[in-house]
């Protein structure tokens, strides 16, 4: 890396022309991409430094691992030569086991050689044959006998480690011959001492063998060792060669920085210098710029304190104008908040005054409709009774008419019981008495009647006006008959007992007419009522009202023919044909009549 050259004079002139020159928008546009390009390089070079940091942890990364190969490695050799010491060890331990092996083979051997000849000494067993191979006395045999045969057996040696074993003898054939060897023994451990021998030449050659496989691989250890401590020494060396260059290569690199470091540093202060004078002359420049804007502020604060006097006036003179018309709209407003309040005060008292007349016309109503269906009940009974009564007068006419037409007392008494038993008198009215008729009647006359019903007063009034048709004939019929002439002294007692009924039913028509009538009235006064309310309509009132007066008007007529047929029989009795009891049923019918 070449260092930068230091700044020149003409360049230093150049930069005070430059100071000096006010900055444009070209200059200074200018100036803003060769900063753009400056940022865009140093951001390279960042992204440089990062890969090549990032190829340094590779590199380091790499290099731990080789390291911990090579450690790996070489705990693994270790590992493999104490493998192979051990290997070797339990070699030697071995062969020293099989020594003892030996050792024991041999003992148990002698042993054996030993209990035989314990054995032969008391008396032989088995036959022995021993050869040798250098030569010696020829054998004598001896043959003894042989007591117990079950006990003879043959001796088998094992051969021994090393492929050698001892050559055995034939056995002695023919059963029955008594046969007495000789055998010739130089020393008793002649054999013991061979199979030593054998064996101890055995153990030598696998130690023999054993130490030479062992000093082989120490030497292929060492040779390895030795290799691995080359090849590390090697790698170390140039691990030494390579930080020496990377050292002196630092040592380079940090002289070219101190270097470029000073020269920066210098370019730092001319340029902190060109900066303080460019700032004393924006100082100067802007101090320039705030007497002109505090010119054009105290002009334009004069503008607008104008503008604002003007605004303010108007705004008074708008404000007075609104608040003229919030006023006005302010009493609007109350005098409809008012008006409203009065009219929504009234309203409500209007309603409820219109509910209590509801509430009233609706009570009223439905006392009135109580009424009339009470007055409707009271006509059904009204006419019930007068029914009654009309068909009692009916039957005490009959019965006078009777009592004036026939003179027989057997027949004229059967027909009265025939006439009661086909027409019998209402209950409370059975006594013939004036008293029985005067308790009945009461009831009856201080009964008021209330009203009648519309849809059945037609068939009601026409009934009533058939019977007092019938009746008035018979009532006529009777009293022309009872003007016939004066009756003997038999029928006396009969006119007197009729006279008194006659004047009982007079007596009961008269109270019934007095009810009536005021029954009559009470309609005749009800009939707009009705009309209006439209419970009954006024005509069929004013209907009953006048069949009620028809009525009234025959019951008089009754009354009057009844009296004067009364007075008739009464005046045609003797004196003493009645006895007590005729004057006293006399008395009392003048009493009714009165």
């Amino acid at each position: 890396m070449a260092a930068p050259s230091s700044p020149t004079v003409g360049q230093k002139v150049k930069i005070k022309a430059i100071e000096e020159v006010l900055p444009s928008k070209e200059l200074l546009a200018h100036y803003k991409a060769r900063i753009d390009q400056f940022e865009q390089e140093r951001e390279e070079l960042l992204h440089a430094v990062d890969r090549c940091a990032v190829h340094q942890d590779e590199a380091h990364r790499l290099e731990w691992e080789n390291r911990k190969r090579a450690d790996e490695v070489r705990e693994l050799q270790k590992a493999l030569s104490d493998a192979q010491q051990f290997l070797f060890e339990e070699r030697q331990r071995l062969l020293h086991v099989q020594s003892e092996n030996d050792e024991l083979k041999l003992q148990e051997i002698q042993d054996r050689q030993r209990i035989q000849q314990l054995l032969a000494m008391t008396q032989p067993l088995e036959q022995t044959i021993t050869h040798r191979q250098d030569g010696g006395p020829p054998c004598s045999v001896t043959v003894y006998p042989k007591p117990y045969p079950q006990h003879a057996q043959q001796q088998q040696q094992q051969p021994m480690r090393g492929g050698k074993s001892p050559q055995r003898g034939a056995e002695a054939g023919g059963s029955g011959e008594r046969v007495l060897r000789t055998v010739f023994l130089p020393t008793v451990d002649c054999d013991f001492l061979l199979l030593k021998v054998e064996s101890l030449q055995a153990q030598l050659n696998e130690q023999r063998q054993l130490h030479e496989e062992r000093v082989a691989a120490l030497l292929a250890d060492r040779q390895l060792r030795a290799q691995e401590e080359e090849r590390q020494r090697a790698n170390l060396a140039a691990q030494v060669e390579s930080l020496a260059k990377q050292v002196k290569q630092l040592e380079e690199t940090l002289r070219i920085t101190t270097r470029e470091y000073i020269l920066a540093r210098r370019e730092k202060q001319d340029a902190q210098a060109a900066a303080a004078a460019a700032q004393a002359q924006m100082v100067s420049d802007v101090a320039a710029a705030r007497a002109e804007l505090a010119a054009a502020q105290r002009q334009a604060r004069a503008e607008v304190e104008k503008a604002t006097a003007a605004a303010d006036r108007s705004m008074r003179d708008y404000v007075d104008k609104f608040r003229d018309q919030v006023r006005s709209r302010e009493e609007e407003l109350m005098n409809l908040g008012s008006l409203h309040t009065a009219t929504k005060a009234a309203a409500d008292k209007r309603i409820t005054e219109l509910e209590g007349r509801v509430s009233r016309l609706l009570e009223a109503n439905r006392q009135l409709e109580l009424r009339r269906q009470l007055d409707v009940d009271g006509w059904a009974a009204d006419v019930t009774a007068l029914r009654k009564t009309l068909a009692a007068v009916d039957r005490k006419l009959l019965q006078m008419r009777l009592i004036d037409r026939l003179e027989d007392d057997e027949r004229l008494d059967a027909l009265l019981d025939q006439l009661e038993k086909r027409m019998p008198a209402p209950a409370g009215a059975a006594s013939s008495g004036p008293a029985a008729n005067r308790q009945q009647s009461a009831p009856a006359a201080g009964r008021r009647p209330a009203g009648a019903a519309a849809g059945g007063s037609k068939q009601q009034s026409a009934r009533p006006k058939q019977q007092q048709q019938q009746r008035g004939g018979l009532g006529l019929r009777g009293v022309a008959g009872a003007g016939q002439g004066v009756r003997p002294a038999a029928r006396d007692q009969r006119a007197a007992n009729a006279a008194g009924r006659l004047a009982a039913a007079a007596a009961v028509a008269a109270e019934d007419s007095g009810g009536y009538d005021d029954m009559a009235d009470g309609y005749e006064s009800d009939t707009g009522v009705s009309s209006s309310s439209g419970t009954v309509p006024g005509s069929v009132k004013s209907g009953l009202a006048a069949e009620l007066r028809g009525v009234r008007q025959q019951l008089q007529q009754l009354e009057v023919r009844a009296g004067n047929k009364a007075r008739r029989a009464l005046a045609g009795l003797p004196a003493s044909s009645g006895g007590c009891g005729v004057s006293a049923r006399a008395a009392g019918a003048r009493r009714a009549v009165a």
